[in-house]
């Protein structure tokens, strides 16, 4: 009678947990593509190859001093020249001549730090993970390809071939950039949203 009962348990616990596992949300592609792509509709990408303003002396020709002028010529900042004493000789004082590259004036206040250079577009959803229980609550693991769109004009500067990130985006297109993004289910509102950890 004992074993009975506890196969009749063992058959009833193995039933309510596969059902229990069926009964949770799971993401779709449709609804994983619409909520990227909202997502992404306001995002913009800055590179940002150094802190501004920079400073360097006009006889450096190294990498950043490159970079620095092409930006300066494609008028993404403003480049004004500084007279530094660089000592005395015979009592009389020794200059060098710098260059003070900083964002150009008209440049929104709201704008991150850096140069805006395009916008990601999604190119395909390439898999979706079972929904995961944790404690937190219910997640699911997507994995996108993704191209850069809107593709800034002076990106393409032989200058700037150098970046890894901006050869990369020239053929995105055809070899797109690849990304894993957290969704959370939401039980209230009984919806899925893109997840971002805190801090």
């Amino acid at each position: 009678m004992k074993l009975h009962t506890y196969l009749w348990l063992g058959f009833f616990n193995i039933f309510l947990f596969t059902n229990l596992a069926f009964a949770q949300p799971q993401l779709t592609k449709a609804q994983a593509t619409k909520l990227i792509n909202q997502d992404m509709q306001h995002e913009r990408l800055y590179w940002l190859p150094f802190p501004l303003p920079y400073q360097l002396p006009q006889s450096n020709n190294g990498k950043d001093a490159k970079l620095l002028a092409a930006l300066e010529k494609h008028g993404m900042v403003s480049r004004e020249e500084l007279k530094v004493e660089a000592g005395k000789l015979n009592g009389k004082p020794q200059y060098e001549l710098y260059w003070v590259y900083s964002y150009k004036p008209s440049r929104q206040y709201y704008e991150k730090e850096g140069f805006y250079y395009g916008k990601p577009k999604l190119l395909s959803v390439q898999q979706i993970s079972e929904t995961i229980p944790t404690k937190q609550g219910l997640f699911a693991l997507v994995e996108i390809e993704w191209m850069v769109d809107d593709l800034q004009s002076w990106t393409k500067d032989k200058a700037f071939h150098v970046a890894r990130t901006l050869r990369r985006s020239q053929n995105s297109a055809n070899q797109p950039f690849e990304k894993k993004i957290h969704f959370q289910y939401l039980p209230d509102t009984n919806s899925w949203q893109v997840w971002e950890p805190e801090g």
